[in-house]
């Protein structure tokens, strides 16, 4: 159970990660652009 507990942190951690860059991406390319 706590395995399963830290696998959805961790999944949670990486999406909130994952849409952290892709949005500094879009920014990036915006200024770019």
């Amino acid at each position: 159970m706590a395995q399963t507990s830290h696998l959805r942190l961790s999944r949670r951690q990486f999406l909130q990660r994952t849409a952290l860059v892709g949005a500094a991406t879009l920014g990036m390319t915006a200024l770019a652009g």
